[in-house]
C-alpha cells in the first residue's frame, strides 16, 4: 500500500484548510489594548483643561450667556438669553448643565457637541479636535478654583417679557426679548441661525404655528398684541420690529394665501405702515389684504391692546368697522403670450426684409461659436443693408423710406472699432463708428 504523501509532510486538505483560514484569523494586527486607554486619558486631559478655563469657554459658545448664582446661564442650548439652562460652575459637577424647560442635561462635551451641530457619540473624535484647537488658542489654564471670573455683564437685567418666533412646524428661529428700564423698555433680538443679538434675515412672522391652518390672519403692531388677540381666539401674527421694521426685510410668505386684515395703531407711523404691508403681503401671494380704517373719535396711538383693556367684543367690534380693500393686482406682461392654437389660427405670410433670412418685425439672432466670423458677418449685413445692397447674394425688399441701420456692439473697450477696421478692406462702403 502506497503512503500519502500529504500524510507525511503532514498537508492534508484539512490542514491546508487550517492554514489558509490562519491568514485571516490573525489577530496580531488588531490595536492594543493600551489606544483605548490612551484616547480614555486624552479625554479626560482635555475634559481638565476645559474646566479650567471653564468660564471663557462658556463666553465663546454663548456670548449672550451670564453668570448668576454660581451658574452660567442661557435660554437654552441656542445660546439665547434667559435662564432655562444652567451650567454648573464649581464642584464635582463643573461643566454639566440642565435645561429646565425641556428637562435635558447632560456634561461638557455634549454642549459643545450641540453649539457646533455635532452628533454623539459618532462625531466625537471631531468634538475632541475642536477642544484642542480652542484649547490651543486660549490662555494657559488655572485652577478653577483660584481664578476670579469674569463674565459677560447683562446690564439690562433679567427681560421682562420673551416672544418666540418659530416656523410653521415650531421650529425656533428668533427671540425677541423685553426689558423694562429707568429709562423705559428696551428690546434685544436674538437670531438662532447666527447664535448672534441681531435680526434674524429674513425677519419671522410671529406665532406662525398658530395661523398656519387659518385663512384669515389678523396683523397687528405688537407681539403683547397678537399674543392677547390670539388667546381669544383670533389668528393674529404680527411683522418682528413692528411699525418699524422694513417691509422688504420681512419674510411674508407665511400669509400664502390667507385674507388678511391689517389693525394700525391709531397715528401716521402706523397707518403708514400699514399701507406698505399691505402692498408687500400681497405682492407675497395673500387672496386679498384690507386695512382697518379707524374710527374719528379714538385717542391717538390707540391699538389692538387697547380694544381688549376696554373689553370691546373684538370680532363684533371689527365686522362694524370700515376698510380699505388691496387686491391682488393681475401681472400684466410687457408682451401677450399666445397659445399654440392661437397661433397656428392666426397664420400671417412672412414679410421678408431679406428674402429667405430677415423678416420684418421681428428678432433675428446670430450665434456660433467665438472666431467664427460672427462680428464680421453682422457689419456685412448691416452694411449691405444701409446702402440696399444685396445681403448674402439675396434680394433687398426695399422700403419707402430710407434705411437707417444701427449697429449695437456690447463689447467693452475699442472691440467693435477694431473689427469694423479690420472688415473695412473686404467692401467699398465706408463705415462710421457713432
Amino acid at each position: 500500500m502506497s503512503e500519502d504523501p500529504s500524510a507525511q509532510t503532514g498537508d492534508s486538505p484539512m490542514n491546508s484548510e487550517a492554514a489558509t483560514s490562519s491568514s485571516w484569523q490573525d489577530f496580531n494586527d488588531a490595536a492594543p489594548q493600551t489606544a483605548t486607554m490612551q484616547k480614555r486619558q486624552s479625554r479626560d486631559v482635555i475634559n481638565r483643561d476645559l474646566l479650567s478655563r471653564l468660564v471663557p469657554l462658556l463666553s465663546t459658545l454663548f456670548p449672550e450667556g451670564c453668570i448668576r448664582s454660581g451658574h452660567f446661564q442661557v435660554g437654552s442650548l441656542n445660546g439665547e438669553r434667559g435662564q432655562s439652562l444652567k451650567i454648573t460652575l464649581d464642584g464635582e459637577h463643573a461643566g454639566c448643565w440642565n435645561d429646565f424647560s425641556t428637562n435635558d442635561s447632560g456634561d461638557l462635551f455634549q454642549l459643545i457637541a450641540h453649539s457646533q451641530n455635532m452628533n454623539l457619540p459618532e462625531d466625537f473624535p471631531e468634538v475632541l479636535r475642536w477642544c484642542e484647537h480652542w484649547l490651543g488658542e486660549a490662555t494657559q489654564p488655572q485652577q478653577v478654583q483660584n481664578t476670579k471670573r469674569s463674565a459677560p455683564i447683562d446690564e439690562l437685567g433679567a427681560p421682562s417679557q420673551t416672544w418666540r418666533y418659530a416656523d410653521g412646524e415650531d421650529k425656533l428661529l428668533a427671540c425677541l426679548y423685553r426689558y423694562d428700564t429707568p429709562h423705559g423698555k428696551e428690546f434685544r433680538p436674538w437670531d438662532v441661525k447666527t447664535r448672534k443679538t441681531r435680526m434674524p434675515s429674513p425677519r419671522p412672522l410671529f406665532q406662525q404655528p398658530e395661523i398656519k391652518h387659518a385663512d384669515h390672519v389678523l396683523l397687528v403692531e405688537g407681539e403683547k398684541c397678537a399674543e392677547a388677540l390670539q388667546q381669544s381666539g383670533i389668528p393674529t401674527t404680527t411683522a418682528m420690529g413692528g411699525a418699524q421694521a422694513p417691509v422688504e426685510k420681512t419674510d411674508w410668505s407665511p400669509l400664502t394665501g390667507k385674507m388678511v386684515t391689517l389693525w394700525p395703531d391709531n397715528d401716521d407711523p402706523g397707518k403708514t405702515y400699514a399701507e406698505r404691508a399691505a402692498q408687500a403681503i400681497v405682492k407675497a401671494g395673500a387672496k386679498a389684504a384690507r386695512i382697518l380704517v379707524l374710527p374719528d373719535d379714538l385717542p391717538t396711538k390707540w391699538d389692538a391692546a387697547d380694544a381688549i383693556a376696554e373689553g370691546l367684543d373684538i370680532p363684533a367690534w371689527l365686522k362694524q368697522q370700515k376698510y380699505t380693500v388691496i387686491e391682488a393686482s393681475p401681472i400684466t406682461p410687457g408682451f401677450p403670450f399666445l397659445s399654440i392654437g392661437e397661433l397656428l389660427s392666426n397664420v400671417r405670410p412672412v414679410d421678408w426684409l431679406v428674402k429667405g433670412f430677415l423678416e420684418t418685425n421681428s428678432l433675428s439672432m446670430l450665434f456660433g461659436e467665438p472666431g467664427t466670423g460672427k462680428s464680421f458677418l453682422t457689419i456685412d449685413i448691416a452694411c449691405c443693408m444701409g446702402t440696399r445692397l444685396g445681403v448674402l447674394g439675396r434680394s433687398f425688399i426695399w422700403p419707402e423710406k430710407a434705411t437707417m441701420v444701427w449697429l449695437v456692439a456690447l463689447k467693452p473697450g475699442r472691440l467693435p472699432t477694431t473689427r469694423n477696421l479690420a472688415h473695412r478692406p473686404y467692401i467699398s462702403v465706408p463705415t462710421q463708428p457713432a
